[in-house]
Formats: structure tokens, sequence, C-alpha cells
């Protein structure tokens, strides 16, 4: 089933400060009381909104299209521009809602959907459609947004989102996930996970995890993980420029400020995090 809408904006400046969110939650400053002098206050209403451009454009179409999907299928996405929010559902299918946005008709004109889809592997891609003439030609000013709905034993083989925050949700299936900006968040997970974030933090959570899964994480950010319990594990996390710290009774082998290796439950699944400037906790 496959549906469109398009609409059109006429106040985005005051779309965009009515419905901009606000994350109160950061890695590493829970429950940290938080004050701005005016100017720094400025300056966060100023990144909030660069960061969210989606609320900003004018014209927006969205598209919807549901295929069926093997229960342990596997999905592949690519996004330019905006966010990618994947959840997993008790459903043999997929179901993708795009949301298109950008600042004039005609760059929304230019900005596709592309997506194969079978009972084994579904692909998602975003593609930019350059206009203008010869060395003029410039990309569309704008992006997608995608919900996308999978059943719950999907593997996410490649999801990739190079500008825009990356959500992912009880899905039990491996995952592999890169993202260039944004704030990466998978709670939920079960099964080895790759996640690779250039600058933002990364939030994960695990429901159970597999004792053979390989677990990856790496940013200049932040990193909070937090663990089923009793879980068995082998832990390497170091933070070249920052803190780490684990509040759980890990067996050490190696420990400084800025560096963990150890083990919980007499080890099983591979864990290793890596961030550059940011703290990273365990919990």
């Amino acid at each position: 089933m496959q549906g469109r809408r398009l609409t059109a904006q006429t106040h985005p400046r005051q779309t965009a400060a009515k419905e901009a969110p606000i994350r109160s939650e950061y890695p590493g400053n829970a429950g940290t009381n938080l004050r701005f002098a005016p100017m720094k206050f400025a300056t966060l209403v100023i990144s909030i909104v660069l960061l969210t451009p989606s609320l900003s454009a004018k014209f927006r179409e969205t598209v919807e299209a549901s295929h069926p999907l093997n229960a342990d299928g596997l999905v592949t996405l690519n996004s330019a521009a905006g966010s990618v929010e994947i959840i997993g559902w008790a459903k043999n299918e997929i179901h993708i809602t795009a949301t298109k946005w950008a600042a004039t008709e005609e760059d929304l004109a230019n900005i596709h959907v592309r997506i194969e889809a079978a009972l084994e592997h579904t692909s998602i891609l975003t593609e930019f459609k350059k206009k203008g003439r010869s060395i003029f030609k410039r990309l569309p000013d704008g992006g997608v947004d995608y919900v996308v709905h999978v059943p719950f034993a999907t593997t996410l083989e490649n999801v990739t989102v190079d500008d825009g925050d990356l959500t992912i949700t009880d899905v039990k299936g491996s995952v592999n996930l890169t993202a260039a900006t944004g704030f990466t968040r998978a709670t939920g997970l079960a099964s080895s996970a790759n996640l690779d974030n250039g600058t933002g933090a990364i939030v994960i959570a695990f429901d159970r995890i597999d004792p053979t899964a390989q677990i990856s994480m790496r940013t200049r950010g932040a990193c909070r993980l937090t663990l089923p319990p009793e879980p068995e594990v082998s832990i390497v996390a170091r933070a070249a420029e920052a803190t780490v710290r684990c509040d759980l009774p890990v067996e050490v082998t190696r420990s400084r400020s800025n560096l963990l290796e150890g083990t919980l439950g007499g080890g099983g699944a591979a864990l290793e995090i890596r961030t550059t400037n940011g703290a990273i906790t365990i919990e």
C-alpha cells in the first residue's frame, strides 16, 4: 500500500519554534543541574535550530509503503539528510513512512526515495537529483525523515545516516549503524551491534545479550551503555581524552581513569567501546 501527501507550511519559523524538541537527557550528565547565561542560552537555541532543519522546511511530501519481509530478513537504509527511526514489531512486514522536506517545491521534486523490497531483503535509499546547468549544478536543499517498522528479529545490515539523528527500538537481530553527525540511540537490543558515530553521542541498551555477540561502539562524543541483569561480557573501554565509569562489579584486569578492561559474569560477549572526546558510562 502506498500513499502520498503534499503540504506547504506558510509560517515555517513559527512551526520550528513550536515543534522543535529540546533534549534534557545527555550521556554522562544524569542528575546534573544546568544553568545558562543569556549568551549561552542563545547559542543553545541556535544549535537546536541548526540540528533540526526539517522543522523549518516549507514543502513536505509523505510516502508510505508496506511490503512482506521474512521474520529474520535483512534491511539496509541510506539517508543523506534527515532523521531515521526503526522500530521492531510483531508482523512479518516492513512499513515505511518517508517524509520528504525541502525549502522549495523544485527541491522537493528532486529528492527521491528508492525502495527495493523482497522477502529476504529490503533496501531503502535517499537520492538527490542535481539541478542547474554544467558546473553550476547543485543538490536540493532538503532531506527525508524516516519511520520504519520491521519484524523483531530483523538484521539491520547497514543503516547509514549522513546528517540526522538515528533511533533504533526493539530490533533483536544484529545491527550495523553508522552516523556522521547527530545522536544515536539504540534500545531493546539482543544481538551483535556495531555503532559508529562521527561526532554525536551514543546511547545503547540491551534487553539480553547473546554470549557469542560482538559489540562495538566508536565515536568522538560520549557513550552510555546499559547492560541486562547478570551479563556475561568481556569489556575493553577506552576514552582518549575523557573518563570511563562502570557501575557494575567488573573483574578488572587493567584500569585507569580513561581505560577499563575486565569481565562480567566470567566473560562471554565481546564488548569494545572507544571514544575520543566523550566520557564512557557502563551501567
